[in-house]
């Protein structure tokens, strides 16, 4: 009887490895024929290579449709593993020279940068293949990425003012930053873009060809000239007469009063306001001096 039961067990438990062996077989797919998974690996080779052919550059929904229909073929076996990599090799072509030579087309026939509506498009396109294949390194993609990079930096660039307004602090060395050199800083800025290797497919754009002249960045600056001196010679008065006006006047105060006015005659010229109140300082100053001198 003892016999029995151990029989019974051992019948039982072989009885469920068996069914789990059995479902676990039947859950993995039966392999496609070989003539059957070359049909498959043809039809989507097919429409990689037409989808791209007629799509007018990025398209999301084309990528994602082939790509996950080479992956579910690949996972069902009705198609190799080496037939599904062949076919990921075959989309990446496809879609990144689709999707460069249409960025390369839309800005070659651009004149103004108001028309640049497909650019970002495209340029994010290939950081979608790039990052969905896994891709490290490819060159083409490189040179778009280097292109677009240099064409929204200058676009930028030809957007802005590239003046501020003066701020002046007394305790700053120097106490402001220079008209001239906020002018010669854009002049820099200017030239760096146009020293980029990728500038040659960007110099055609109007903006760009105005906006990054010499002559246009000196006019910029040469018209805001007078407006810039006006205000900063007014932060300098208000400065320096509270400080006449509250009667705390000191010998330090003076000097950052001389250094001030001097600065603003190299860069402008003289001020006659500027000038008396510092003729109201050293009228305030002198008698104090001499008392202090008995």
């Amino acid at each position: 009887m003892k016999a029995l039961k151990i029989i019974l067990i051992f019948v039982f438990f072989a009885g469920i490895i068996s069914a789990i062996i059995y479902l676990a077989s039947d859950d993995e797919p039966e392999p496609t024929p070989p003539e059957v998974q070359q049909q498959n690996f043809d039809k989507i080779k097919k429409e990689i290579v037409e989808g791209w052919a007629t799509s007018d550059g990025w398209n999301k929904d084309l990528f994602d449709g082939l790509r996950n229909e080479i992956i579910s073929y690949e996972t069902n076996r009705f198609i190799t593993a080496y037939q599904a990599s062949t076919l990921r090799t075959t989309l990446k072509e496809h879609s990144i020279n689709k999707v460069c030579s249409t960025y390369d087309t839309l800005l070659a026939n651009m004149n103004r940068i108001s028309q640049d509506m497909g650019l970002s498009k495209n340029c994010n396109g290939l950081l979608y293949i790039k990052d969905s294949l896994e891709i490290k390194e490819d060159t083409r993609i490189n040179n778009v990425l280097a292109t677009h990079g240099l064409y929204e930096g200058a676009k930028k660039f030809v957007q802005s003012s590239h003046y501020s307004n003066p701020v002046f602090d007394v305790n700053d060395n120097p106490m402001w930053i220079s008209l001239a050199s906020q002018q010669s800083n854009a002049q820099g800025k200017a030239k760096k873009i146009k020293a980029d290797p990728s500038y040659s497919k960007i110099q055609h754009i109007e903006d760009f060809q105005t906006g990054l002249s010499s002559n246009h960045i000196d006019n910029i600056f040469n018209n805001y000239r007078s407006k810039f001196y006006s205000e900063l010679k007014r932060q300098i008065k208000e400065h320096f007469q509270g400080i006449y006006d509250s009667g705390a006047v000191t010998n330090n105060d003076l000097v950052n009063l001389q250094s001030a006015i001097k600065n603003y005659k190299s860069e402008y010229g003289n001020d006659s306001e500027l000038v008396a109140l510092k003729n109201n300082y050293d009228d305030f100053l002198t008698p104090n001096n001499n008392e202090q001198s008995y």
